[in-house]
């Protein structure tokens, strides 16, 4: 399929990744939209939150997010709370304050039900590696409320477990709810500055070279991802090299993006071989996500016996 299908013909691409989900090359990369369908902050209201209660001036905080600048605030927040475990109690604090009472509620959330029925698989393909830009754990918590165990990853060096159904890597730091008994451990560390994004990912060579392997052996879905975090350093030092390791070989995914979109993320991203989807409204995004699962159902049909 060529660049031109990929990149402006809907059916192409849900064709495109059902083909990937049912040769379980399909991987996730999800952000702040995916928590924030169940009643999470988004990033920028996380960031507010968190640096008033830092004791960071209130305009000051304000001016920043008008330019989102979000850097300078928390490197100024980190500051005033030096101590990484006092940091991530008030973090904690703001991260879960909405959040669902039960993990019934999660049900309420269209995009939590899609993106179960890409990992929960079996012959049509599944979805195994997820890579969670968010702190939280609620998608560990979906899983293992149906019966999914997951292997939350905080260590690209530490071995995956072949039980899990999903392997979730969250390279920004870990801070579970710990509810309903579901074993897990928060990471020692939590990225909110570009300083430590760079010295943990960027300069990192272990999670750069477990991120690049994701990019390059995976269709991957940019999920719940602004404009912003398209042009994100980071990201870019990832896609970089491996857009000029595979070259024109190979798509290295997809993002989606609610029409217009804004300060041409999706040309920047295309240059990576990575393609827009856009839709209207990101309550669309559910439906796309389970006609993928058909599209791989539907291959999975016509295949010789």
């Amino acid at each position: 399929m060529d660049a031109t299908e990929l990149s402006s013909d809907s059916q192409s691409q849900k064709s495109f990744l059902g083909s990937a989900l049912r040769q379980n090359r399909l991987a996730l990369f999800v952000g702040a939209g995916l928590s924030n369908s169940i009643g999470l902050p988004s990033w920028p209201l996380l960031t507010e939150r968190v640096c008033l209660e830092c004791g960071v001036d209130a305009l000051d905080i304000r001016r920043a997010l008008d330019s989102k600048d979000y850097y300078s605030i928390v490197r100024d927040a980190r500051r005033r709370v030096p101590r990484l475990a006092e940091f991530k109690k008030i973090v904690r604090k703001h991260l879960y304050s909405d959040a669902p009472g039960s993990v019934f509620e999660y049900w309420r959330s269209p995009l939590f039900v899609a993106l179960g029925s890409l990992i929960a698989g079996g012959p049509r393909g599944r979805v195994q590696e997820i890579v969670n830009l968010n702190f939280d754990d609620t998608f560990e918590q979906f899983l293992w409320f149906h019966g999914f165990p997951s292997q939350s990853i905080t260590a690209p060096e530490k071995q995956l477990q072949g039980g899990a159904s999903a392997h979730i890597f969250h390279p920004h730091g870990f801070l579970p709810a710990s509810r309903g008994g579901l074993p897990q451990k928060e990471s020692d560390f939590l990225l909110f500055t570009r300083e430590e994004a760079d010295d943990r990912i960027a300069n990192s060579d272990a999670w750069k070279e477990t991120l690049k392997t994701i990019l390059r052996s995976k269709v991957c879905l940019f999920i719940g991802l602004s404009e912003d975090t398209a042009k994100d350093y980071v990201l870019t030092t990832l896609f970089n090299p491996v857009f000029q390791e595979i070259g024109s070989r190979k798509a290295i995914g997809f993002w989606f993006f609610k029409r217009p979109v804004r300060d041409k993320a999706d040309e920047f991203l295309a240059g990576y071989r990575i393609y827009a989807i856009e839709v209207d409204d990101y309550d669309e995004i559910p439906l796309i996500l389970l006609e993928i699962c058909s599209m791989a159902a539907l291959r999975l049909s016509r295949s010789p016996p």
